[in-house]
């Protein structure tokens, strides 16, 4: 290791080390301030973006929506689901030719994977990896509003869930 480096890295620690812990002056009231403060910027572990789905009945027969892969793309940008919390089902295609020869995009397995708002958004539905077959993927009711859908071999593979509010 570079010794300029080594002694940059020993000076960055031991400063980190040696910050001044909390004023003397801190009151209790800034303490509680700054602990709610951190806890706001924050999201909880526990936070479960399908708990104000629970207990909702599902209101008849789920919704049957058809996606299928066209050359390494959804069929649809687009997948305009149930009404808020009402499970739907995803009859999803992969119709890509298998691979010959070399396959830039790595393998011609998709899936659907949806989460919310967006890539990095809390899951809310991992769908089984497959090759070229049709399968149904079974969701759960999701909250109303615009959720990211996407292949998780292909991120480029994207698109909106979109979740109408419930009538009335």
């Amino acid at each position: 290791m570079n010794s300029k480096f080594a002694c940059l890295v020993a000076l960055l620690l031991l400063a980190a080390c040696s910050a001044p812990a909390a004023s003397p002056s801190t009151t209790a009231h800034e303490t509680a301030t700054q602990e709610v403060a951190s806890a706001a910027a924050e999201p909880s572990a526990s936070e479960d973006p399908l708990a104000v789905c629970e207990g909702v009945e599902p209101e008849g027969e789920p919704l049957e929506i058809e996606v299928d892969t066209v050359s390494y793309a959804f069929d649809t940008q687009v997948i305009e689901g149930p009404t808020h919390c009402q499970p739907f089902v995803i009859v999803f295609t992969n119709s890509e030719p298998p691979s010959v020869g070399v396959n830039l995009m790595g393998t011609n397995e998709h899936n659907i994977t949806i989460r919310a708002e967006n890539l990095i958004g809390a899951l809310l539905f991992d769908g089984e990896v497959i090759g070229r077959e049709t399968i149904r993927y079974e969701v759960p009711g999701l909250p109303a509003g615009t959720h990211y859908f996407y292949c998780k071999l292909h991120s480029s593979m994207n698109g909106d869930v979109v979740i109408a509010r419930a009538a009335g």
